[in-house]
């Protein structure tokens, strides 16, 4: 789990320094790490936890402050909370990672989206995916914004 820390805090510092030149990442793909390897059990009881989205939420907010913004929104997004923009970002994460890594058994990402940007903040979502060669892709979905101090 430290480890997983570390990671996502290395994140989340390129994160910062991304929103400075957000403008051109608009809708695109701005971050996407290798988390390791989990079995579909170990995922759903590690990063599907809430000790989990607490550590993600956490480790964002804190990067984000460091560039002089406040994260005002950051939720998983669930059955009940899902529209068709969602479906869209989760279903192009698939062949964006198997065109751009090595997807094995067990492969673990963490991927960032940009929504939108513009000189009041940042919007988007940070999708943690799942490989498995017997069930395919599973993913949690987290929606974020962040405004301007």
């Amino acid at each position: 789990m430290v480890c997983l820390r570390k990671r996502l805090s290395f994140v989340f510092l390129l994160l910062v320094l991304l929103c400075a030149r957000a403008f051109a990442y608009d809708g695109n793909i701005f971050y996407c790490i290798a988390l390791g390897s989990y079995s579909r059990y170990e995922f759903i009881n590690i990063i599907g936890t809430t000790s989990f989205s607490d550590e993600l939420y956490s480790s964002f907010c804190k990067e984000i402050n460091r560039s002089n913004a406040r994260v005002d929104k950051f939720f998983l997004i669930d059955a009940n909370s899902v529209d068709e923009e969602d479906v869209a970002v989760v279903n192009s994460i698939p062949s964006y990672l198997t065109s751009n890594y090595s997807v094995r058994d067990g492969s673990t990402f963490s991927t960032g989206v940009l929504r939108n940007a513009n000189s009041s903040g940042i919007d988007g979502w940070i999708v943690v995916s799942n490989y498995t060669s017997a069930r395919g892709w599973f993913h949690y979905l987290y929606y974020f914004h962040a405004v301007s101090n």
